[in-house]
């Protein structure tokens, strides 16, 4: 396909804008509120793609000229026909055309997936990220339901498997990469807790699990997941008298906490600084 123009972006994203109000102002009278707000975000989502579509006409194809050098000084020439890619946005799909560089023997590469920080697969990161914040609750087909009633994004349950075992692959990297938080952002007190719990076996690991039990041994149903959480605190001073109430009256200590003072100034409650949350099924008989 041939790349996207900046011009016929902008003209889309108007006539889009236009359809918008022009249905606004026709069915304001016999629409209440829910099904028109609920009609405007769905068109909002069709001006957001047509935005989408300029950036990759500003952003290019990917052309760094004629040939491409290689580290290894392998020369790449540039193909004539671009290579097109699906893009799965939170407003829908959308081809991207790309140039391609090749020579015999060698992978064609693609400049505008580095350029632009492409995914590997066609659903966008933010698609992915929003991808795992539901499955992280609910589970893969309550998942799917959930962003097609909100986006009117019909994905596979299947795909959201996929992609969160993939989310959790670069678990290592990411933390590898993340800045420290600044001395400046940090209680003084280091706060360090986790917890076991035995979660369902699925198919795939029930399968590994020895057939044969030994002596005294119990078929495995369950296996440890290992939740933690760190994080750093200022310390609270209290008196003796602060603590024992709270030890035998915790709601009015709490009361006292949520009500103002006689300055009109309440309790500052302690919060946790740069909280980091970590997951693991591996034994911790074997890793620790």
């Amino acid at each position: 396909m041939p790349a996207y123009s900046m011009e016929e972006s902008l003209l889309e994203g108007h006539v889009e804008v236009k359809k918008l109000f022009e249905f606004v102002e026709d069915n304001a009278a016999s629409m209440d509120a829910y099904t028109m707000e609920q009609n405007i975000f769905f068109k909002i989502l069709a001006i957001g793609l047509s935005a989408m579509k300029g950036y990759f006409a500003q952003k290019g194809t990917g052309d760094v000229g004629a040939s491409l050098d290689l580290e290894d000084g392998t020369v790449l020439k540039r193909q004539k026909s671009p290579s097109d890619r699906n893009y799965f946005s939170v407003f829908g799909k959308l081809s991207v055309p790309r140039t391609c560089y090749r020579a015999d023997g060698v992978n064609g590469v693609m400049p505008l997936d580095a350029q632009a920080n492409l995914p590997e697969r066609s659903y966008s990161y933010l698609l992915q990220e929003w991808m795992d914040l539901l499955s992280i609750r609910d589970s893969f087909g309550e998942s799917s339901c959930t962003l097609q009633k909100l986006l009117n994004l019909k994905i596979h349950p299947s795909r959201y498997e996929v992609v969160n075992q993939e989310s959790s692959n670069s678990y290592d990297e990411f933390y590898e990469s993340k800045e420290p938080p600044s001395p400046e952002s940090e209680g003084s007190v280091q706060v360090i807790g986790f917890d076991g719990k035995g979660v369902p076996v699925i198919k795939q690991e029930a399968a590994k699990i020895q057939a044969r039990l030994g002596k005294g041994e119990k078929r495995q149903k369950t296996k440890e997941a290992i939740v933690g959480v760190s994080y750093t605190v200022d310390p609270k001073v209290r008196t003796p008298r602060e603590v024992a109430e709270n030890l035998v009256y915790p709601e009015k200590s709490k009361e006292e906490t949520d009500t103002p003072n006689k300055q009109d100034v309440k309790a500052s409650p302690i919060r946790a600084s740069n909280p980091r949350r970590i997951a693991s099924l591996n034994d911790p008989r074997k890793t620790s």
